[in-house]
């Protein structure tokens, strides 16, 4: 049978790469190729995973984990690291160079079965992935466990670590145990010691960020900036108790919540070695008797400068340690 292009009268067209039918479509998932298609037929050059799950009508992390797969592949690139990829009507940009040189992953599902059988720690990682699914595994998810092996050189029991770090996160995909795989092979963190430690300051960061949106009233999650404070008081070894305290005198002289106000708060404390509540509130007290004196003329210089405080909070930068 001979099949031939109807034209619809459209003006409008867009470039699919050769590369695609030649050799990826056979093996890789119909979804995917939807999800590229979107972005390929856009005339935006960015988008987000929710605009593309929409057009594609597919699910958020679908498209998560296929902008990952074609990546991958080399079809697209990133400019950030949760950017979706820019793309051109004329071509497919090329892939932005990484840390390390990525791999075009190329398996046919014949060959990913066979890789199954004769890799052992691949196929229990496989399988191991398939019960916290409760689904079977997809072949994009078994390229994505061949790069982590393979490419990063990450150890099975190590990614194991990583597996159930992420399925207690509600965040278990490839794409996601990927990103972390990428970022911490960077630091040199593979070993299953090493990546052990990571995961637990990893949970005990998370715990105290969760500590620290109650002790400030915040019910959603923390933007960078304020993470980045949190992670700086937690090295620090700033107890949540402390930061409360710090957050009521922020509420009190400003209105509103700051972290870098509160951060000169902290900052003070720890210059006069303030570290416990009953010395904060000693000082507080001091500095009420101070301001008391001031009001009735008493120039004498306080010992707790909220000008000083008010001048570093508005030039802070959180970038600069």
């Amino acid at each position: 049978m001979v099949y031939s292009f109807v034209s619809t009268g459209s003006k409008r067209f867009f470039t699919v790469p050769c590369t695609l039918t030649e050799k990826h479509l056979s093996s890789s998932s119909g979804e995917y190729v939807k999800v590229l298609l979107c972005i390929l037929g856009s005339d935006g050059s960015r988008f987000d995973s929710a605009e593309l799950a929409a057009a594609a009508g597919v699910g958020e992390q679908l498209v998560n984990d296929a902008v990952a797969y074609w990546i991958r592949l080399g079809l697209l690139a990133v400019d950030g690291e949760r950017e979706v990829p820019q793309q051109s009507t004329a071509k497919v940009v090329a892939v932005s160079a990484p840390v390390r040189p990525e791999r075009s992953l190329r398996y046919s599902p014949k060959e990913l079965a066979s890789e199954l059988e004769k890799n052992s720690d691949l196929k229990y990682l496989a399988e191991q992935y398939e019960k916290l699914k409760g689904r079977p595994i997809k072949d994009a998810e078994i390229l994505s466990f061949i790069n982590m092996t393979q490419h990063y050189e990450y150890p099975a029991q190590s990614l194991m670590l990583i597996m159930e770090y992420c399925s207690g996160l509600d965040k278990l995909s490839t794409a996601y145990m990927e990103a972390l795989v990428k970022s911490w092979s960077a630091s040199g963190i593979t070993d299953f010691k090493d990546v052990e430690e990571k995961i637990i300051s990893q949970q005990r960061l998370g715990s105290y960020e969760t500590k620290l949106r109650k002790a400030f009233a915040i019910d959603g999650k923390l933007s960078k900036a304020q993470k980045q404070f949190a992670e700086k008081w937690q090295n620090e070894g700033v107890a949540v108790e402390m930061l409360e305290i710090a957050y009521d005198r922020c509420m009190d002289n400003k209105g509103k919540l700051s972290f870098p106000y509160i951060d000169a708060i902290v900052k003070s404390w720890a210059g006069k070695c303030i570290t416990t509540p009953e010395q904060a509130e000693n000082e507080s007290t001091e500095f009420s008797a101070v301001a008391k004196k001031k009001a009735v003329g008493d120039k004498s210089s306080s010992s707790y400068d909220i000008g000083e405080w008010e001048k570093y909070a508005q030039n802070f930068d959180p970038n600069k340690r």
